[in-house]
């Protein structure tokens, strides 16, 4: 049975890039969903906040809209949680070396296609970043920077450091010097990973 978790704002942010981390905001078994944390667009807002996947603004934005039409919220969360399946399994497939599945390829593009019109930098502050359509609904909008994240990704050299975690299964970019990094964190993964393989040596010995 499918796990509810309302704590959104408690997902570890391990995969380096918004569009993993978006894709990590579920717990997957296959393509399965083993726990939800979003489970409705007022979790996705926690969520959106807690991962700085917009500024303040749209973010309020956002929330306010989703009380005055909640019908609309929750298409858009769905259609979120559509994109969210792609990109796991996309990353996941890239992750293993295997073709990415056609159904995710058309499932991103689909959600590109629905984009009003690219973001464009602007400068914030000290420093550059996306701005987003002006045009764009405001429930709509909190997908457009994890779609950009992911299409960027895709088309990146670091693609090719897209790792699986061999414990949790969550998806993270290989930053470490030799590339050779198995879990999403070693605090928490790595050690879970050690302790066992620890356990399975003084078990096989006795």
């Amino acid at each position: 049975m499918k796990e509810h978790n309302t704590y959104a704002g408690n997902v570890r942010l391990v995969g380096g890039r918004l569009c993993l981390d978006f894709a990590n905001s579920a717990v997957f078994e296959g393509r399965a969903v083993a726990k939800e944390y979003w489970c409705d667009y007022a979790a996705f807002v926690v969520w959106l906040r807690h991962a700085g996947a917009l500024d303040a603004a749209a973010i309020e934005g956002a929330a306010s809209a989703a009380l005055a039409q909640p019908a609309e919220a929750g298409a858009a969360l769905a259609r979120a949680v559509v994109l969210r399946a792609a990109l796991y399994g996309l990353f996941s497939d890239i992750a293993a070396g295997r073709r990415p599945a056609e159904a995710d390829l058309a499932a991103l593009n689909a959600a590109l296609a629905r984009m009003p019109t690219p973001p464009r930098l602007a400068s914030m502050g000290d420093r550059l970043a996306w701005a987003w359509p002006a045009g764009a609904s405001a429930l709509e909008l909190p997908l457009w920077p994890a779609l950009w994240s992911a299409a960027e990704l895709l088309m990146a050299p670091e693609l090719a450091r897209v790792r699986e975690c061999e414990s949790c299964s969550w998806l993270f970019l290989d930053t470490s010097r030799n590339h050779t990094r198995r879990w999403c964190s070693m605090e928490d993964c790595g050690n879970v990973a050690k302790a066992r393989r620890h356990y399975a040596r003084r078990h096989a010995r006795s």
